[in-house]
């Protein structure tokens, strides 16, 4: 879907049921408060602010999520992945 619109992305992927993943935090972000102003609905957004995060890290915060959270409780619901990366512990 290379060159599709953000809203059509986000509209394939609440059509599908789907939570849809993004580095683009600006844009989803922007789109969520939109959808939830004029009562659409979406089966979640997962942004990512640090591109920089190796893909072993993003897929296991991932999978922390998807294991914290039914479908159901992710409708229009927006979360960063920052907020699911391990954490290394305090000494």
């Amino acid at each position: 879907m290379l060159g599709v619109a953000d809203e059509e992305h986000l509209a394939l992927a609440a059509s599908q049921g789907r939570a849809l993943f993004s580095c683009n935090v600006a844009d989803f972000a922007r789109l969520n408060q939109s959808w939830l102003s004029t009562g659409r609905n979406h089966a979640g957004i997962i942004l990512l602010t640090d591109q920089g995060t190796p893909v072993g890290v993003r897929i296991r915060a991932l999978t922390r999520l998807a294991v914290a959270f039914q479908p159901e409780e992710m409708r229009n619901r927006l979360e960063y992945l920052a907020n699911w990366l391990e954490r290394a512990p305090s000494v």
